[in-house]
């Protein structure tokens, strides 16, 4: 892809102490642990075999069975890459030395139902006890709102954080006998609210605020399982993952694709949960009043998912959001980003300002809000008072009418290819974020949109578009081209990312106009996500990835 100048029309708008036995002067470990790989295989296995790679890792990891147990359920996908997995059934697989064994043939039923995970873990417990047991939840990761997992094989039935919660209930891990950790092997699950739900169950957190590759976590780290203290071999987890994704993609090209895992210390969430409630306590008392500020707070804040999906999962990394809140609320601020330096033990990234737990904020999705999670938010009861300032927030969010001018608000050129619009200090007062189009003249009457972008600064009662006048298109070997519609999302650093819709049938620029991409998360087309150094003018395709929820 290049650049061209185009003339454009422009519409602003804490640890596992292993006990040991004292033999002859050396230490002889007593203690075992059972991991649990709860693995969906859904398209993730049929289209790539991507959990059949990872039961092999697994089996050549050289992890001490001696120590440890190991226990996968798998279902869930319509063809399985593998002797041991069928897609006629769900089955329970032990690790031996000979390698995996067949433990129970279970009836096909959906990953995505509580009992379905709660009979696993309570299997594991009864058949194979030991004095610590681990959990790893494997597939597609959807965030807080949606979930994880994806079972192909029942409507891609997702296992919800409250179902999560009834199948952990429903298990042994529900008193005392916490899990010493869960990990998420899947994208965008190191929320508040998944740390929230999983403190009365679990010791630790592993997961990531981002995407994950499609190959996931490199499960030779269990070589270590059982031969040191939890938080030094889950912070190796972390480590191995940052090392092994920085080096795929510096192979692929992708040189600005964010890599995150963290590993996240349960004991805090509590105390995050009340500092939480506590700072929106105080928004909510300044709502009405500082809508804009609080609104224009958000959208500043790091977007997770966004950039990295082209998709509009309304989160925001929560310790950069309580920075940007720090002036207005700074004692609350500051509570809450203490807290996420003791509850993170280990935050492996290469992305900015990105602290390892997001939170859901809406702002840009409004039709997913609206159809269906501002419902699910306020049934996980989690953040009370986050839930009341939402309440009232939401009022004025979804009011399409906020904003009442007598006067058309007309653009205007204030320098070459520069566009403003000139608002009153009444009007400016209520600007929350802004977004600019360009348009491209088809005909007398048509146009048709090749950019937009919510880059608009604020200045002095001016909207000013911030756009340098080049537009990226795509080059053909016959010297034809064609500007696709281009969605900035955020620049970091001077690096910008955009993602473009695009069809699989070769032909070039069909169906992409009428593509609406802004609010939809579930769409039949593909992306292109991509970014451009500004300083440079390298242009670069990150991935090439289908509109699903998520892809891991």
């Amino acid at each position: 892809m290049e650049k061209k100048k185009k003339i454009t029309i422009l519409f602003l708008c804490a640890a596992l102490l292993l006990s040991t036995v004292i033999i002859a002067g050396c230490n002889v470990t007593s203690e075992k642990t059972t991991l649990m790989v709860y693995m969906i295989g859904s398209d993730l296995e049929s289209k790539s075999g991507a959990a059949s790679g990872d039961l092999t890792e697994i089996e050549e990891s050289g992890v001490d069975l001696n120590r440890n147990n190991i226990l996968v359920y798998t279902g869930g996908a319509k063809a399985w890459h593998n002797d041991v997995s069928d897609a006629t059934e769900n089955r329970i697989l032990s690790l031996t030395t000979d390698g995996w064994k067949t433990e129970d043939h279970l009836e096909q039923t959906s990953m995505g139902e509580a009992e379905t995970l709660a009979n696993f873990l309570n299997y594991c417990v009864k058949n194979k006890p030991a004095e610590h047991y681990a959990l790893i939840l494997w597939n597609h990761g959807n965030g807080p709102l949606i979930g994880y997992g994806k079972d192909s094989l029942f409507n891609n039935d997702t296992l919800t954080l409250s179902e999560m919660k009834t199948a952990l209930d429903a298990s042994s891990f529900c008193n005392e006998n916490k899990l010493a950790w869960v990990g998420f092997d899947a994208c965008l699950m190191s929320g508040a609210e998944v740390a929230e739900i999983l403190s009365d169950y679990a010791d630790y957190m592993v997961a990531s605020q981002e995407i994950e590759p499609v190959f996931g976590w490199q499960y030779g780290f269990l070589n270590s399982l059982g031969k040191t203290d939890t938080v030094s071999f889950l912070c190796g987890i972390t480590e191995k993952y940052l090392n092994t994704c920085i080096e795929y993609y510096e192979k692929k090209g992708y040189e600005n694709k964010d890599c995150t895992l963290a590993c996240i210390d349960l004991s805090y969430a509590r105390q995050l949960r009340d500092q939480i409630n506590e700072l929106f306590q105080k928004a909510e008392e300044d709502i009405s009043e500082k809508y804009d500020m609080l609104t224009a707070r958000r959208v500043g804040s790091r977007a997770i998912g966004r950039a990295s999906t082209a998709s509009e999962y309304d989160l925001v990394d929560l310790r950069d959001l309580a920075s940007k809140l720090s002036e207005e609320y700074p004692e609350q601020s500051k509570a809450i980003i203490d807290t996420i330096d003791k509850m993170v033990v280990k935050n492996a990234t290469n992305a900015k300002s990105v602290s390892g737990l997001s939170l859901y904020y809406p702002f840009f999705n409004k039709t997913y809000y609206n159809e269906a999670w501002c419902q699910t938010y306020r049934e996980l009861n989690i953040f009370s008072d986050y839930v009341n300032y939402l309440s009232k927030y939401e009022k004025i969010w979804l009011d399409d009418n906020k904003i009442n001018s007598q006067t058309s608000l007309m653009p205007s050129m204030i320098s070459s290819g520069q566009y403003a619009l000139e608002l009153s200090q009444e009007q400016m007062q209520q600007v929350a974020s802004a977004r600019y189009y360009i348009l491209r003249k088809d005909g007398k009457e048509k146009y048709t949109k090749v950019y937009s972008s919510s880059n608009v600064e604020n200045v002095k009662s001016r909207l000013i578009a911030n756009y340098d006048g080049n537009i990226i298109y795509a080059h053909s070997k016959l010297n034809d081209y064609f500007i696709p519609y281009i969605v900035e999302h955020d620049t970091t650093d001077g690096v910008t990312s955009y993602s473009i819709p695009a069809t699989l049938d070769n032909s070039i620029g069909s169906g992409l106009d009428n593509i609406d991409i802004e609010h939809s998360l579930i769409a039949e087309k593909c992306r292109f996500v991509i970014s451009a150094d500004k300083k440079s003018n390298n242009i670069q395709i990150n991935s090439l990835m289908p509109n699903e929820v998520a892809k891991k």
